[in-house]
């Protein structure tokens, strides 16, 4: 059965680094024999993703694309068929490989340091580590400089390119890093040729807001806000440390106001270890606000899974999703599916209380506090 996936003939993800991939979730590894692509070497990264759109047209279910092969294991609307959806309600020229759906990771510029992330997507982490090498190596870890020119946005090569695909693109998406702290945000959406002809997409931690892109996103044919929270409250501003939940919810009902009618809010939630104590609390609220949800797994260090969560935790969370009356259907089906996979194992429960105390003891702030005392 084929597995066509338009973003691999049609989509272009810019990442932190200015390298090249299909979609913000293609993994490209060099471990396993994979060549990486910058903007500047646009034709020859298009013939090798050429060869990918080939591979999932015959059917074959290429590893790199493995985030979307879970979600719909699971039975959940995956990257891939979200965007043949989209892809499908427009005309779109199926007799080329024009950009379409453009993605612009704009640096690591982010202003917070969630418990789950690198110096990779934000500077904010790197600064910290930079401080606090020795609190990190403590609970092994040791990264190094972020890799790549952050700044390409800024060069002429990429200026050009821009200009070279922006006329095709009918699907902006700009995440981070935080998209918002960058200047050069409000440069490209000033390229776009015709702008009614374009649907935005931000993934965005919500706590700044540029008026002068607020002013800019008016002009075009629908604009949608992909709100990473990790929980409601303390929740939120502890995994995502810098946060302030109050400014967030002002800053949503700006955009609201500001942008009438044309304008579609989701939350993002990242399922980690955390978010058996956070999510019953943040789908009570999304239901409150008629917020729609979308969840990834965490994908990177085993502690931080479900896996480090104690028994008696899990069971409490169990209890709440048998009880809810808020949790969607679909949201529950997908909880319940990925409970089924959880497997304690106390060893990583010791070692992502290491890690989070280590944390707590930079930032000043403490994980009981925050999700045991309840």
């Amino acid at each position: 059965m084929s597995k066509h996936c338009v973003l691999a003939q049609h989509g272009i993800s810019i990442e932190t680094n200015g390298n090249l991939q299909p979609c913000c979730q293609f993994r490209e590894r060099s471990t396993d024999g994979h060549e990486s692509y910058t903007f500047r070497q646009y034709p020859e990264w298009r013939i090798k993703m050429d060869s990918l759109a080939q591979s999932l047209d015959n059917g074959i279910e290429d590893p790199r694309c493995y985030h979307c092969w879970h979600d719909e294991e699971l039975g959940y609307a995956s990257l891939r068929t979200t965007s043949n959806d989209r892809y499908n309600s427009k005309n779109i020229n199926e007799q080329n490989t024009d950009p379409w759906h453009v993605e612009f990771k704009l640096g690591n510029f982010c202003n917070l340091r969630c418990i789950m992330c690198s110096p990779h997507s934000s500077s904010s982490i790197w600064a910290e580590f930079t401080q606090n090498k020795e609190s990190y190596g403590s609970v092994n870890i040791a990264w190094g400089q972020p890799d790549g020119d952050h700044k390409w946005w800024e060069s002429q090569e990429f200026v050009e390119f821009c200009n070279n695909i922006l006329p095709s693109a009918r699907y902006l998406h700009f995440s981070g890093g935080e998209p918002f702290m960058v200047p050069g945000l409000a440069a490209i959406l000033a390229k776009v040729p015709d702008p009614s002809t374009v649907d935005l997409l931000f993934v965005t931690n919500m706590t700044i807001i540029d008026d002068t892109v607020l002013s800019l996103i008016k002009s075009f044919n629908s604009i949608s806000f992909a709100v990473s929270l990790e929980g409601h409250g303390k929740h939120n501003d502890y995994v995502r440390h810098g946060s302030d939940f109050s400014t967030i919810e002002k800053n949503l009902e700006k955009i609201k106001n500001i942008v009438k009618n044309r304008t579609w809010i989701t939350i993002n939630h990242t399922f980690q270890h955390t978010s058996i104590y956070a999510l019953p609390a943040l789908i009570d609220w999304c239901h409150q606000q008629n917020y729609s949800m979308h969840f990834s797994l965490y994908g990177g260090t085993e502690y931080m899974k479900i896996n480090s969560v104690p028994p008696g935790a899990v069971d409490q969370f169990n209890q709440w999703i048998a009880q809810s009356k808020t949790i969607k259907p679909g949201i529950k089906s997908y909880i319940i599916q990925v409970l089924k996979n959880y497997q304690y194992d106390r060893e990583l429960y010791i070692e992502y209380r290491h890690y989070t105390n280590m944390l707590d003891s930079i930032r000043g702030n403490s994980f009981s506090s925050t999700f045991l005392s309840e």
